[in-house]
């Protein structure tokens, strides 16, 4: 769920000795047996369903490589794909197509919908993200346009699926629904295909072209011609940021899971489970589509503590050791500690599946433009939906990040108290948006907002003990600052975190999630 555009790594980039990428990893590795690596098969599996769901709908949780940072970073700038950068193997021809077939799609477009022959048309620009290739393509018929065709990666050959086409007609019209009932300034879908029966031989989604700049291009570099300062540009995108998500507000939906458009009902999204693959996801002879099924829940909270019970069991099974049985029981009390929504049945919600700040676009005064990248829509709960923190804000906990290596605010330390003042101008302008707005989940949404970050790095870590470590390492230095965690996660592996310490260290838990 909530899938987010990555840029594709680049091959032969040997990341394994960077330091960067092995700041964080600091337990061993064990070697498992193979009688132990059998006893836990069945814990692995559960596990590893499991997994796959979080990762899908927290986007924090899809870990990825050093190199795939780097070119996420060159992609903001407008990298040519060419055969020296790009994965042609895994691309094949959609990093290829031709400016003559590019031109005869938009005339095929022109003139099934304006009964008129596009002019001078010219490619403007080629750039490729991890799932799609995007060709943005100038024409008269007769105004001045520009419009910028989507190319799935998957694009061509045997690497496109049926499961493939019903993925881009649901991220196509799930844009169309956004656009037509909301506010939310989404590009225009203008045409799709989901076949090879079209002039570029490949399946596309056409949309309008939005202008503006990444977001944290503008936030760390803004323009110098506004007359603002850095300050009044930020809070320019605050505001109107969290103004334009509140209206998200509107939808509900009685499960989580992928969002579907059936075939008859082009214009009402309903949640059912599905095959949801990323497009840039390698179609390789490991590639199982049945791998990426995602399916229904109805309680986020029996979702959460189901996944923790299977990280468990396969954890010990590996490593039976007091410290892993700590680190997971320290974990049950943070999860008792989360305001899970008590509505029941349990309302859950929308969120742009990739609310990062390279699909966010903002023009020079920071007002926003667009949110880009609709691809795999699912529905959330509501602590993790459109009211959460977008990923810039929430970085420095989710994704324990201290400054940036390169790039927009290379410069810039982005430790917790620096971004605190900011977090808290989000919350108080979406705070304000919801309550002028009014809606049956406003005000219970936005009350989730201010420890948002919080919880998606708790969630965010299951499955993945490192992981789990170092999210427990934030949270104590924050509810018990005073408190080793080693000596805490032995007390409560080996069943002692009981009676004043244990109702200690529930009420921090709970004060630090309230």
């Amino acid at each position: 769920m909530f899938n987010r555009r990555k840029a594709l790594a680049r091959p032969g980039k040997d990341t394994s000795h960077d330091p960067r990428l092995s700041a964080h990893i600091r337990y061993s590795y064990h070697v498992v047996s193979d009688a132990a690596t059998s006893a836990c098969s069945g814990a692995a599996k559960k596990l590893d369903k499991a997994s796959k769901k979080i990762r899908n709908f927290i986007p924090s949780a899809k870990r990825h490589s050093q190199a795939q940072t780097d070119a996420a970073k060159g992609e903001s700038r407008g990298v040519e794909p060419d055969g020296s950068i790009w994965d042609t193997a895994q691309w094949g021809p959609i990093l290829d197509i031709s400016d003559t077939a590019l031109a005869g799609l938009v005339q095929l477009f022109t003139f099934s919908t304006l009964k008129k022959s596009a002019v001078n048309i010219k490619v403007l620009e080629r750039t490729a993200g991890h799932n799609n290739a995007v060709y943005t393509v100038q024409y008269r018929a007769p105004a001045l346009t520009v419009v910028c065709v989507r190319v799935p990666a998957c694009g061509w050959g045997d690497h496109w699926n049926m499961h493939d086409a019903e993925s881009l007609r649901n991220t196509a019209l799930m844009m169309r629904y956004i656009k037509t009932n909301t506010t939310l300034p989404v590009p225009d879908v203008l045409q799709y295909d989901t076949t090879f029966n079209n002039p570029i031989k490949a399946p596309y989604i056409m949309t309008s072209c939005i202008p503006g700049r990444p977001l944290l291009s503008v936030w760390h570099n803004p323009s110098a011609h506004t007359g603002l300062t850095i300050e009044d540009t930020r809070q320019n995108i605050l505001r109107s940021l969290a103004s334009s998500i509140s209206a998200l507000r509107l939808f509900t939906f009685p499960a989580m899971g992928p969002l579907l458009f059936a075939p008859t009902n082009p214009l009402s999204p309903h949640v059912d489970a599905a095959i949801v693959a990323p497009f840039g996801v390698p179609r390789g002879a490991a590639f199982s589509p049945a791998d990426h099924l995602s399916t229904t829940e109805t309680s986020s909270q029996t979702f959460h503590r189901r996944c923790l019970a299977e990280s468990r069991a396969y954890a010990l099974a590996i490593e039976n050791t007091p410290e892993v049985a700590g680190v997971h029981a320290l974990f049950s009390f943070l999860l008792d500690a989360i305001p899970w929504p008590a509505q029941r049945p349990e309302a859950f919600v929308l969120a742009p599946p990739g609310f990062k700040a390279n699909n966010v676009l903002v023009d020079e005064r920071g007002h926003l433009t667009g949110i880009l990248d609709w691809d795999g829509a699912e529905t959330l709960p509501a602590l993790l939906g459109w009211a959460a923190f977008p990923d810039f804000l929430a970085a420095d906990v989710v994704d324990g990040v201290a400054w940036y290596e390169e790039g927009d605010g290379a410069d810039e330390v982005l430790d917790g108290r620096a971004w605190d003042k900011y977090r808290e101008a989000y919350a108080q302008r979406l705070e304000e948006a919801c309550l002028a707005a009014g809606g049956p989940m406003a005000a219970a949404c936005a009350a989730y907002t201010r420890k948002s970050h919080w919880y998606r790095a708790v969630l965010a870590s299951l499955g993945d003990l490192d992981r789990m470590r170092v999210v427990l390492d934030a949270v104590l230095a924050e509810a018990l600052p005073r408190v080793r965690r080693m000596d805490l996660v032995l007390l409560a592996g080996q069943g002692a975190l009981v009676g004043e310490r244990e109702r200690v260290v529930r009420q921090r838990f709970r004060e630090l999630f309230a």
